[in-house]
């Protein structure tokens, strides 16, 4: 897959900024996440399916260093919003940067969060893009039959840690 580049399609000011590449949605986070936040998800993610040709999004979520975690509440809507779209997830990976009791505790609450949710799509973190790669497209080849160059994810990858 080449020749297409990936593009802004939604996100919340100061907290998250929304990407679509073929069938993957990257979601970088900016600030701290919110309920609201949270809750535009769900129709972002929506309005995507129809612009898109495979039955499954993947999701990656950029996590910056020492981003603060979400409250309680935001933490209910996030594992709504993986409940609620399970059928259609083919896989979600979460790039964590950082290290210390900081990044395990975010360790912590994806884990959480795949321990809540069905066993319908993988959930993994990552602490680099390059581990990262070494899953994520043979995944998400696996659930969606869409298939997609690491070298080429990276790029678009690069693009969206870029600005």
């Amino acid at each position: 897959m080449r020749g297409d580049a990936i593009q802004v399609v939604g996100g919340t000011p100061d907290v998250n900024q929304v990407w679509l590449w073929h069938n993957v949605v990257v979601v970088s986070w900016l600030g701290k996440p919110t309920p609201g936040s949270a809750r535009s998800l769900g129709p972002m993610v929506e309005k995507l399916m129809p612009r898109i040709s495979a039955q499954k999004l993947s999701f990656i979520h950029l996590v910056p260093n020492n981003l603060p975690l979400p409250e309680a509440d935001t933490r209910e809507e996030l594992l709504e919003l993986a409940r609620n779209y399970s059928a259609i997830t083919a896989c979600i990976g979460v790039i964590i940067s950082g290290g210390g009791f900081w990044a395990s505790a975010v360790r912590g609450f994806v884990t959480g969060i795949r321990v809540l949710t069905t066993r319908d799509f993988d959930l993994r973190t990552h602490k680099s893009i390059s581990e990262l790669l070494a899953w994520f497209p043979e995944e998400h080849a696996r659930k969606t039959l869409v298939e997609l160059e690491p070298a080429e994810l990276l790029a678009q990858l690069e693009r969206v840690l870029n600005g």
